[in-house]
């Protein structure tokens, strides 16, 4: 598999994805809590750094933005479509909860990475009643190398970080999925760090109408009910 660190990221919704799910037995780790709600936000962020959707930061409504063309990616493919078909403007909480409620969201995430060679799909029959589907990891090295970029990012103080990385931490720094890959008494350490990351604080200045935008939904999606889990650090 090529070298992805530099020449090509994964959508933040893959990231997320791959963040999620425990390398070995390919369940959603413990700490992954809400974690649809989560890929949802990424779906959005995504939207927003591929100029795809606009959000208005007084209000919070998304609207679409003219493209004429799309990433080959289904999920983004169709998180467009929901929008397209709306009747009318809708705020970020209601994208968060619908890109939530995609129908098979875990399974489409995880086939677009099966299809890049990073995880497999494994069944198994399990009471010899249903059909349970998991996606350990088949090529470690993109994940180890987004590990990498997001330890760098947090636990030295290297600026400017790059835009991707910085709207990552600020996706899962309120999260528990950021203990999946760090000790929870390190990342307690970091907070002021990680709470400057989220802030846009770090990134240049030539992004700042993105970093808004980004907050934006940020600041909506964290008083969602049951989006974000104070952690136990």
């Amino acid at each position: 598999m090529t070298d992805l660190r530099i020449k090509q990221r994964l959508p933040l919704h893959e990231e997320v994805m791959l963040i999620a799910l425990s390398n070995e037995t390919g369940k959603v780790d413990g700490n992954a809590t809400f974690y649809p709600q989560i890929v949802a936000g990424a779906i959005i962020a995504e939207l927003v750094l591929n100029d795809y959707i606009s959000i208005d930061t007084n209000k919070s409504f998304v609207s679409l933005n003219t493209q004429t063309e799309c990433l080959d990616n289904s999920v983004i493919v169709e998180a467009l479509s929901m929008i397209s078909a709306s009747s009318k403007k809708r705020k970020v909480d209601y994208w968060v909860h619908k890109f939530a409620g995609i129908r098979d969201l875990k399974k489409k995430v995880a086939h677009s990475l099966i299809e890049k060679g990073l995880l497999e799909k494994m069944e198994f029959t399990m009471f010899w009643l249903f059909t349970a589907t998991h996606y350990p990891e088949k090529d470690p090295r993109y994940e180890r190398n987004l590990i990498a970029q997001l330890d760098k990012a947090i636990f030295s103080d290297v600026e400017p970080i790059d835009l991707r990385t910085s709207t990552l931490v600020a996706l899962l720094h309120k999260t528990r999925l950021l203990q999946i890959p760090f000790d929870a008494n390190a990342l307690n350490r970091r907070k002021q760090r990680m709470q400057e990351i989220a802030d846009g604080n770090l990134v240049g200045k030539a992004t700042s109408q993105i970093i808004q935008q980004i907050q934006t939904a940020l600041i909506v999606m964290s008083i969602m009910p049951s989006m974000f889990v104070v952690t136990t650090m």
